[in-house]
């Protein structure tokens, strides 16, 4: 990051929601949140410089969506983001070894959802000839492999086969960080 950048950074999640799925707190789908959040953003005339969409995990596995009804809900939030001015980072959806195992129809919808997040984000790119654009942050392809990690190491990654741990978290912020720092160079 640039010495002396000013980052401010507002946490819409919903702990368990999703497209689809509800939240457990805060009976509520991310959709309206994301966009209330962006057109409140842009309204103020302080539209963010990056949107961060890491969604998708609670509605594969908890309500049984398939990867092309998740993907519609995610074009939507990418859109909103795109049309106020704002670039996104898309992380597609993490392995949950704790809850299906690689072999699952699910973690199969997980890869199908991956994939598909990488193709809207090369669409929207080639559609718009410069900023905001989409930028993928595909960390399961490399660092946060969880079901190519023996029991010890994953653990320090995921605290229930889900959700991340202390480490997966800060690990996860710096990824976030450098690729924002690549986009700002760009």
């Amino acid at each position: 990051m640039r010495p002396n950048a000013r980052i401010t950074i507002d946490n819409e999640g919903v702990g368990g929601a999703g497209i689809f799925a509800v939240g457990f707190h805060k009976q509520t789908t991310i959709p309206p949140v994301a966009e209330r959040a962006i057109q409140r953003a842009k309204r103020h005339g302080t539209p963010y410089d990056y949107v961060v969409v890491m969604l998708g995990i609670n509605d594969l596995l908890r309500m049984g969506k398939s990867a092309e009804e998740v993907k519609g809900g995610l074009q939507q939030i990418y859109g909103w983001a795109l049309d106020a001015g704002s670039n996104v980072i898309a992380i597609p959806p993490f392995g949950a070894p704790g809850f299906v195992s690689k072999d699952d129809y699910k973690e199969g919808e997980r890869k199908k959802l991956a994939d598909m997040v990488r193709g809207m984000a090369a669409g929207e790119n080639s559609r718009r000839a410069s900023s905001p654009k989409v930028a993928v942050l595909n960390l399961q392809a490399t660092t946060m492999d969880f079901y190519n990690m023996d029991d010890a190491e994953r653990s320090r990654w995921l605290d229930d086969g889900l959700h991340l741990t202390e480490f997966g978290y800060d690990v996860l912020g710096r990824a976030v960080a450098r690729a924002i720092d690549r986009n700002l160079a760009e």
